[in-house]
């Protein structure tokens, strides 16, 4: 008998040890795992009970705060957003039925107090049935973001305003926006009716088609003729060309040997001449003849993706769109000047519509206000940032210097090119295509852009501008779209852009 019962024995014990061996694995190594798995709703249900820190922006308007609600309620505190849909695609919001976005989910351990050290410091909070939340302090400027609200009205786009010293976004706003209050609802009958007439009644929208939409980061459009600042900055810095000695032919169109497909001028129109004249007129024959005849896809390709093309962009945010540089142009590519034999398709019109933003080019409003903070700060890309800081709950913020931390993401072209592009935009502005830019006092570069969509019949207007002080470096750059438009960058964004500039250096 003892020896039946000791073999009993030993299976009960090995079954223990693989039960104790599982259930440590789940607990400890599966654990974050479960705890991120899309159906799990605990996390969520758990973050929602929970009292959060407030939100402000850098000047100290409280965007986002918790409230403790009545007594006999289920949940202890209720997510509210004062401003409505003002930052509604910067902060986002917690949901019982819906999960977070934007800020709200990025800091969520930050805004509870989950994060370790946070834990640690609010240990004996805890064991006293508190817990030691933080605020978090955006890099958004209120009044910036009221006037890119105002200025942009009802059309849809978006307004990207950013340092280009240090990356912190000032202002970030998309038509159409949504009000996050109602998603924090405690009530899922009422989350729900919210959110079917956010997504206008489409059960599954994609980004566009939504309000929810961050369209300043989360979407790509064609950028059209402000992608030419790019397609300078490479030819200079593969010393291609100079800003204003070489000289491009006067034509209404340039098209590439051997194929027939002609790149035109906006309305047909004649120009050539240098670069700089090239920048200032938006010549798309030029900078197509530019980019197939003097530089050729593998240098157009490193030029764009020195400018971050083709890369994930580090935002705090999630998700962000990857702009597009299209990298492919075939084994058959040959330059006008190549002996082509007869019947091989060319594929130079492909590159020299890349050139001028067109194509398969697509990049986010975010990018492009990047595109021109690189240029106004000597070729230097910084990461973007939208929050500058966390702190303590229980201490009083100090808004007297809210700045985010600068860190340099890509070197985008040299300095001297980065000058050079600089005092192009000027004369875009002076004399060229964005002269509803021109404002007394301020130093202002700009490029406009027309972006055709198909055979529409209609534009994306854009408008991708630089301004700071006479005589001093630029404080602020910025990136305007109008979508869907009859209208050029110059008429319809541009504006837009000058009264953003107006509200920074007011």
């Amino acid at each position: 008998m003892r020896k039946p019962l000791r073999h009993v024995t030993l299976v009960l014990l090995g079954c223990f040890l693989v039960l104790f061996v599982q259930l440590n694995r789940v607990q400890v190594f599966d654990a974050q795992a479960l705890e991120d798995f899309p159906g799990n709703t605990r996390k969520i249900q758990r973050l929602f009970n929970q009292n959060r820190g407030s939100i402000f922006t850098a000047d100290g308007v409280v965007v986002a705060e918790s409230q403790a609600t009545t007594p006999g309620s289920d949940f202890k505190w209720r997510r509210r957003y004062p401003q409505g849909e003002l930052y509604a695609h910067s902060v986002g919001y917690i949901s019982l039925t819906q999960g977070a976005s934007g800020v709200e989910e990025a800091y969520s351990d930050k805004l509870v107090g989950a994060e370790a050290i946070t834990q640690i410091k609010g240990l004996f909070d805890s064991l006293e049935g508190g817990n030691k939340t933080e605020d978090v302090i955006l890099t958004l400027d209120h009044n910036v973001q009221v006037v890119a609200k105002e200025a942009l009205g009802n059309r849809n786009g978006s307004v990207v305003a950013i340092d280009p010293k240090t990356g912190d976004i000032k202002a970030l706003w998309s038509f159409p926006s949504y009000n996050p209050d109602p998603l924090a609802s405690l009530n899922s009958s009422e989350v729900q009716d919210a959110l079917e007439r956010i997504n206008n009644g489409n059960e599954r929208p994609n980004c566009s088609e939504t309000s929810l939409c961050a369209k300043a980061y989360e979407e790509r459009y064609f950028p059209g003729s402000t992608f030419k600042v790019v397609t300078a900055a490479t030819g200079l810095d593969e010393d291609a060309v100079d800003l204003d000695r070489y000289r491009f032919p006067d034509e209404t169109r340039y098209v590439p040997p051997p194929s027939s497909v002609g790149i035109p001028n906006f309305g047909n129109g004649v120009c050539g001449g240098t670069l700089k004249e090239m920048i200032t007129r938006s010549c798309n024959a030029g900078f197509g003849r530019l980019a197939v005849e003097l530089l050729g896809p593998e240098k157009m390709v490193a030029g764009a993706e020195r400018f971050g093309f083709n890369k994930e962009i580090p935002f705090d945010l999630d998700p962000v769109a990857t702009s597009n540089f299209p990298v492919d142009y075939g084994e058959q590519f040959r330059k006008p000047t190549d002996e082509i034999p007869a019947g091989i398709y060319d594929n130079s019109p492909r590159l020299g519509r890349a050139a001028i933003g067109q194509d398969d080019v697509q990049a986010s409003p975010l990018h492009m206000a990047m595109v021109a903070a690189a240029i106004a700060d000597d070729g230097k890309m910084k990461r973007p940032n939208i929050v500058a800081k966390t702190v303590d709950s229980e201490v009083e913020p100090d808004f007297s210097d809210i700045r985010g931390k600068e860190q340099q993401w890509l070197e985008a072209t040299e300095r001297g090119s980065a000058r050079d592009i600089r005092e192009a935009m000027r004369a875009v502005v002076s004399s060229g295509t964005a002269t509803n830019l021109q404002m007394p006092g301020l130093d202002v570069g700009a490029k406009t852009g027309t972006a055709q969509i198909g055979s529409t019949g209609s534009s994306h207007a854009w408008v991708i501008a630089f301004a700071g002080p006479q005589d001093e470096d630029p404080e602020l750059a910025v990136a305007v779209i109008v979508e869907s438009q009859q209208e050029t960058g110059g008429a319809a964004a541009a504006p837009i852009a000058k009264q953003v500039f107006e509200e920074f250096f007011r």
